[in-house]
């Protein structure tokens, strides 16, 4: 995986709509924080979507964040799955936790892009992740971590961090699954 050509990617993607990012970001975090984070998954998706969007030349819209919005029921019981088996491989030790995230990092672009199931979409993303690399990914969750909780401690670090992390995983998912 070339981290530094998709961090590349999304940054240039972000510097020529940089409002539009930063406003679809709030409104990302808000509405997924109103709805106590069950419409978190499919808007953030979404926004990945605009990235990729605006990446082929096209103007992104605010409507882009919700055309995976019909799919919020299978994301949110595909998300409850993934945070309990998670939290259980954190409960074992910290490293079965970690890898379970790195495997299961690409299962909500691979449902919304992938038009997958909830078993299928943690399997494509399982599948991604072991082939292109399992190590690199758990670096890139320490790294993307880092830099947004470093970036929460300034609220305008995190308009401009989550737009980015969200642009910068579906252009790597993008790469990886084909």
């Amino acid at each position: 995986m070339n981290f530094e050509k998709n961090v590349r990617r999304a940054a240039d993607v972000f510097a020529k709509d940089w409002a539009f990012f930063i406003t679809a970001g709030v409104i990302v975090c808000v509405l997924g924080t109103f709805t106590l984070g069950i419409l978190m998954f499919p808007l953030a998706v979404g926004l990945g979507a605009a990235f990729l969007k605006a990446e082929k030349g096209r103007k992104p819209e605010y409507k882009d964040l919700f055309i995976y919005i019909h799919i919020w029921f299978k994301m949110a019981v595909m998300v409850l799955l993934i945070l309990i088996l998670v939290s259980f491989g954190f409960g074992l030790l910290v490293i079965p936790g970690l890898l379970l995230s790195a495997l299961w990092l690409y299962s909500g672009f691979a449902m919304a892009m992938g038009k997958n199931g909830i078993i299928d979409s943690m399997k494509a993303s399982w599948k991604i992740v072991s082939k292109k690399g399992l190590w690199e990914h758990v670096l890139m969750l320490f790294v993307l971590g880092f830099i947004n909780t470093a970036a929460s401690a300034f609220v305008f670090g995190l308009l401009i961090t989550l737009p980015l992390t969200t642009g910068f995983l579906a252009m790597s998912f993008t790469e990886k699954s084909k």
